[in-house]
């Protein structure tokens, strides 16, 4: 795939962030990364911000060719210039305060 392509877009997770409510310190939580296979393979990745759902962030990731970290953080540069999800905040949510 990276001999067409410099960058793959994908979800690190399958749903927005977990609220602080679901950690209460004693038990494990699951999350639905989605970031292992890039873990076996040895691929640069970078997490970026891109936005909001019900409050909760969400994100995505890019993944580079091996070797090219440079490229990957200048794609990810570019991703947070053309958007502006790194200048979002979330919503105030009372019940959350």
């Amino acid at each position: 795939m990276f001999g067409n392509f410099d960058t793959l877009l994908t979800v690190n997770t399958l749903t927005p962030a977990l609220p602080f409510s679901a950690f209460d310190g004693e038990t494990s939580v699951w999350t639905h990364m989605r970031t292992f296979p890039f873990n076996l393979t040895g691929n640069p990745v970078l997490a970026v911000p891109a936005g909001f759902k019900n409050s909760l962030p969400l994100g995505l990731q890019l993944v580079g060719r091996h070797g090219d970290e440079a490229g990957l953080c200048a794609v990810g540069h570019a991703f947070e210039h053309a958007t502006d999800h790194t200048a979002q905040r979330p919503p105030l949510d009372p019940a959350l305060a």
